[in-house]
């Protein structure tokens, strides 16, 4: 379970600093767990699913968080105007997009590193 959590939210102890890139820290975190088990029908392990995911939502934080700075400063500066603006909302529809797409990328990015197919990610 520690192990889980540190691809979440990082280990407390590192011997080497993460990969400022986003996508070149999870290919290392996914080499580092080495074999993902893939059953005959496609459908990987739980155990290995879970870790894969984690280490794909942990990259795709950090892959969207220099957008999310600037969507928190707009989303205070439109609050601060009008809660209820079509501004402040459409804000927050953008951080949801980007949110999204940072999280398909580097899904996709990850299923291709380890040659494991999108369609059996889902």
């Amino acid at each position: 379970m520690s192990q889980i959590l540190s691809y979440l939210w990082g280990s407390s102890k590192k011997d080497t600093p993460e990969n400022e890139n986003a996508e070149l820290a999870m290919r290392e975190q996914l080499d580092a767990h080495q074999d993902f088990r893939i059953k005959e029908d496609g459908v990987m392990e739980w155990d290995d699913f879970v870790v894969l995911r984690c280490v794909i939502q942990r990259q795709a934080y950090r892959h969207y968080n220099p957008h999310w700075v600037k969507i928190k400063k707009a989303s205070h500066t439109l609050w601060k105007q009008n809660p209820s603006s079509i501004e402040y909302a459409q804000n927050f529809a953008d951080g949801q997009r980007a949110f999204a797409a940072a999280t398909k990328l580097m899904t996709e990015k990850a299923c291709e590193w380890i040659e494991f197919d999108l369609k059996n990610f889902v």
